[in-house]
């Protein structure tokens, strides 16, 4: 997409992204050159609504069928086999771009990719200089116990994306045993939600949402969930002063829904509408057949 295209498009919406670093596969052919040159060059994409200091790399695959790329523990050791960057070439990242106060988000599927992610924070944490400026790993599927708490020791983000086992389908029944959202709340973990599309069908986060209260013991409360999805969000990103609640000073960036989510039974959250959509005051999306309602 142009440059011209991407503040067409942001006018009505605020993006963060997430450059691709070191996996020509999700880059659509570009090389490794092309990719570290697009870093270099993100300040020519950014406006006030863009915003390009975040990177994003794959530290394993999927735990999803026939292959099952993620990378687990074996015998309590991280098996190298299935790790896609190194823990002395992560580290080696993420010192670099935390001093170009880039924030570095980490695909980790498996309990060790995500041990591999955390040990190179914690390496990082030790650098002369570094900052303790937040890092994120994605989706978080298997964290191992003993690594639970290092996610608020090290200041990391634990973003999660429960649609995926939301949807309950039996390719998917492989992550019964993940997304351990109360266990990570109770240890002050900073958490948020993904939608993971394409994965899913769409971008939808009301079937996340549902997914985070049907948990059984690992559920955490609709408040919770709630704030997951807003202000943590916009804290994860450095954006908090600006948006994820409605307050004075804020930017007035909200939507209208179908439905009470404090008033409703939780399986009803996953099929909650969007009527409206106001950013900075303004409407930008409305459901035609509600328009003479607002």
């Amino acid at each position: 997409m142009s440059r011209f295209l991407i503040q067409i498009v942001a006018r009505q919406m605020r993006v963060t992204a997430h450059l691709v670093w070191q996996e020509e596969g999700f880059a659509r052919g570009a090389s490794e050159e092309d990719l570290e040159r697009l870093i270099a060059q993100r300040k020519d994409f950014a406006s006030p609504h863009v915003h390009t200091d975040f990177v994003k790399c794959w530290i394993d695959g999927a735990p999803l069928p026939p292959h099952f790329t993620e990378a687990p523990l074996v015998d309590g050791q991280i098996d190298p086999s299935r790790i896609q960057i190194s823990e002395e070439d992560l580290t080696a990242a993420l010192v670099r771009y935390d001093r170009e106060g880039v924030l570095l988000k980490m695909h980790c599927a498996g309990e060790g990719a995500i041990r591999t992610a955390l040990n190179a924070i914690e390496k990082l944490r030790k650098t002369d200089g570094a900052s303790m400026r937040p890092q994120e790993i994605a989706h978080c599927t298997f964290i191992h116990p003993d690594d639970r708490p290092r996610f608020a020791q090290l200041n990391v983000i634990a973003e999660f994306s429960p649609a995926i086992w939301h949807l309950k389908t039996p390719e998917f029944a492989v992550l019964d045993t993940g997304y351990t959202f109360a266990t990570m709340h109770g240890l002050g973990t900073h958490m948020t939600v993904g939608s993971d599309w394409i994965i899913t069908e769409n971008p939808n986060l009301f079937p996340a949402l549902q997914g985070m209260l049907e948990r059984g013991s690992e559920s955490v409360s609709l408040e919770t969930a709630l704030e997951m999805m807003t202000l943590s969000g916009a804290r994860a990103v450095g954006l908090d002063h600006k948006i994820g609640t409605l307050a004075a000073g804020k930017s007035a960036d909200f939507i209208i829904l179908d439905r009470n989510l404090f008033e409703i039974p939780t399986d009803q959250v996953g099929d909650t509408k969007v009527l409206v959509t106001v950013f900075e005051g303004r409407i930008v999306y409305r459901d035609l057949e509600v328009v003479s309602c607002v």
